[in-house]
């Protein structure tokens, strides 16, 4: 059964790239990076789903969250864990690659922030932005 789904994932996956508003972005994204997602967010990420699709949503909700922080001069907290996820996949994997894809689609790579270093506010600044 699961291989009869992959082929279907891998579509759907596709088709929502290309209707979405980072399409752009999201095929300038290092092939590789999704293979080094699958096999370290899981175990960084318990419980994540790894389909293709999932993927997707995931890195355009990492290129929606860097596009709202380009222009801001304050600090965000990424509202979701399945962005975080591509997110630290990308630093670890090619962090070089990550700030120069920045440069070219949002200006300026963000910056990572632990979360302690955080204010109370980031997080809801961040829903209200993302929205």
């Amino acid at each position: 059964m699961e291989l009869c789904m992959k082929p279907i994932d891998l579509l759907k996956a596709s088709m929502y790239r290309r209707r979405s508003p980072y399409r752009h972005q999201l095929e300038d994204m290092a092939p590789g990076l999704r293979e080094h997602w699958l096999r370290h967010a899981p175990a960084e990420f318990p419980g994540l789903p790894t389909t293709a699709l999932f993927y997707v949503r995931a890195a355009e909700g990492l290129m929606n969250f860097f596009a709202v922080t380009r222009t801001a001069n304050t600090t965000y907290a990424l509202p979701s864990l399945a962005a975080d996820s591509v997110w630290h996949a990308w630093l670890r994997w090619d962090a070089d690659d990550l700030a120069r894809f920045c440069r070219r689609h949002f200006g300026a790579p963000p910056q990572h922030l632990p979360h302690e270093a955080l204010d109370a506010l980031a997080l809801p600044r961040a829903l209200v932005a993302c929205r």
